[in-house]
């Protein structure tokens, strides 16, 4: 009887496609404070947005905001503004600005001269900023019209290039004819005009085409008489109501969890215990996983095997882990995925404070920090994915 047996080589070859292909999908991974996918992150926080769940756009915000990352968050913002509410509320427009304007102020004020985030960090003014542009898109009316073109044009990769053209143009050409429609006062005129020119140099939004696509959904809401969102802005909350929401949700350390062996010798913090403790909110929150397509979603193996056993490698790009690792004599090793320490001890020590063991965590965890689901395609793709998927929020 033959027995087959494999040629070292093919395994070997298999091995490294394998790898190659899992390289490929973890490419952009970026794994925040608390190991969520920033990717994941910001769509979390725009649906929470759009289902008008303050408390979780709240906690989506800051998770992006304490880990480092206040350009993705403010470019998040600004996103969800021009592709959902900026064609019903163009006079937000300003007090848009100012609050995204202060997130970053606030943000490199606490980072700069060599300082580092930490569990001391507290970017109150950031955190006002926020709280004022989540509280106030919440009473505003939701237009999805920007959103449907732009998912249209974005996914049409053959003729993205022409699209985008042919947007250009339009601006150059056609936007003082739309705008000159009768059904459009002389104020609303120069008002589109002067927002306009200051959309073409806000660099929140790098993406030319998506502005004026929303300039044109504005217009043509103007054009139709469609009721637009008041110019009404809500008051700020008192301080204790401020630090009620947002305590909670600044970054917490090993000292933050719950001790074991209190009142003894043996009394400690752990480490591993701040994931549980403080990563309340998990990515599949509101999903209807019912309606997930298996051909369109899978087992999002390479995201869960970076999670388990390279999670520091991934993490130490955002700007809090590059922090705490910098503190250590490491060197960064591409090859196998780890941060390599020079000393055990320097190993043991960090591991001490900041060791939070994703493998060893409940499965439930592993539920809230990934989807444990991976979208192919580009992230618009995953973006209305994730919108479909969660009840109330029609996006076609």
């Amino acid at each position: 009887m033959n027995q087959r047996t494999q040629n070292p080589n093919n395994m070997n070859s298999n091995m490294e496609m394998k790898m190659k292909m899992e390289e490929k999908h973890t490419d952009n991974l970026v794994f925040t404070r608390y190991l969520y996918p920033e990717n994941d992150v910001t769509c979390s926080l725009v649906t929470s947005i759009l289902k008008k769940d303050n408390d979780a756009a709240f906690f989506w915000s800051c998770e992006l905001l304490y880990s480092g990352l206040a350009e993705k968050l403010t470019h998040t913002l600004w996103t969800a503004y021009l592709q959902y509410f900026f064609a019903s509320n163009f006079e937000f427009y300003n007090y848009m600005e100012k609050q995204t304007d202060q997130i970053k102020c606030d943000y490199l004020k606490t980072t700069s001269d060599n300082k580092t985030l930490d569990e001391k960090s507290v970017m109150r003014d950031a955190e006002k900023a926020i709280h004022a542009i989540l509280r106030n898109l919440a009473i505003r009316p939701r237009c999805n019209s920007v959103a449907n073109l732009w998912t249209h044009v974005s996914d049409d990769e053959d003729n993205s290039e022409t699209v985008i053209k042919a947007w250009d143009f339009w601006v150059s050409t056609g936007l003082e004819s739309d705008l000159d429609h009768p059904a459009i006062a002389e104020t609303n005129r120069k008002k589109v005009k002067t927002t306009a020119k200051k959309l073409a140099k806000n660099h929140n939004i790098p993406c030319q085409a998506l502005k004026n696509i929303a300039i044109h959904k504005l217009i043509e809401n103007l054009k139709n008489k469609n009721k637009m969102g008041k110019k009404l802005f809500l008051a700020e909350p008192s301080d204790n109501d401020h630090d009620s929401i947002f305590q909670p949700l600044r970054t917490k350390g090993r000292i933050d969890t719950p001790c074991t062996s209190q009142g003894t010798p043996f009394q400690r913090h752990q480490p591993h215990k701040i994931l549980p403790t403080f990563a309340t909110r998990g990515i599949l929150d509101g999903i209807d996983t019912s309606k997930i397509n298996p051909s369109t979603c899978k087992p999002a193996t390479s995201f869960i095997n970076a999670y388990f056993y390279h999670w520091l490698y991934y993490a130490s790009s955002t700007p809090i882990w590059k922090h705490r690792i910098d503190k250590y004599k490491t060197s960064t090793n591409h090859q196998t995925k780890e941060i390599d320490f020079d000393s055990d001890e320097d190993l043991e020590q960090f591991h001490e404070e900041y060791g939070l063991e994703p493998d060893e965590q409940s499965a439930d965890m592993h539920k809230k920090n990934l989807a444990l689901l991976q979208w192919e395609g580009q992230e618009s793709k995953k973006l209305t994915w994730s919108l479909k998927l969660h009840p109330g929020i029609p996006v076609a």
